[in-house]
């Protein structure tokens, strides 16, 4: 691929790794987690901190990627794949001030995540053996219930909603950044990248901005 697609940013390296933190949480770390520790007990630490490790090899071949040619579509340009605010960094990549930053937003973000989830998850466990976890119950509800703190279920919910919510915007920002480039590429529909003026007019009620 060329470089006709590169795009002038102004974002910087720390931005884009709180964007990637808050795309990445959601309801997997708020509710799904409580799966994990049901069938691997205090041993879930080890699986999150493998996830990390895999995880920080995808990006970061994907950030030296980007940071070598830039491309809006990243992941149709150089056939990879990855999930939620991975695959959102990987396209936001383009839009940073110095494209080299990329490999260093990413390792930020993975060492932030992969802090968060472990210490939350070995509090949890610590206060309250892992065979008293539910799948459908958050560990963090499990594990304070202990503390008497009626009003903390309806935080939670609260937060669970917001991060479903943290993880759909993304997705939907990561599906029409690549059906345009399809478009572009003559790989889609011609209308999905069409133009009125400078602004692009894509097909749905929510549209992007490019």
């Amino acid at each position: 691929m060329g470089c006709g697609n590169q795009v002038e940013g102004n974002l910087k390296w720390w931005q884009l790794s709180l964007i990637g933190v808050g795309c990445i949480i959601g309801t997997g770390y708020f509710l799904g987690s409580s799966i994990a520790i049901k069938f691997t007990g205090p041993s879930v630490l080890i699986v999150f901190l493998l996830a990390a490790c895999s995880t920080f090899i995808v990006f970061d071949a994907l950030a030296k990627m980007s940071a070598q040619d830039p491309q809006k579509g990243s992941f149709r340009s150089y056939a990879k794949k990855a999930f939620g605010g991975i695959e959102v960094m990987g396209i936001m990549t383009i839009r940073l001030k110095n494209k080299e930053d990329a490999p260093k937003a990413g390792r930020s973000m993975l060492f932030l995540l992969t802090t968060i989830y472990v210490l939350s998850l070995a509090l949890a466990v610590c206060i309250v053996p892992f065979h008293h976890f539910h799948e459908n119950h958050s560990p963090f509800i499990t594990a304070l219930e202990t503390y008497h703190l009626p009003f903390f279920p309806h935080v939670f919910n609260g937060a669970m909603i917001i991060a479903g919510f943290s993880t759909m915007s993304p997705s939907f920002f990561s599906v029409t950044t690549m059906i345009v480039t399809l478009s572009e590429d003559g790989d889609a529909p011609s209308f999905f990248s069409k133009k009125k003026g400078n602004k692009l007019q894509f097909p749905l009620p929510a549209q992007p901005s490019y």
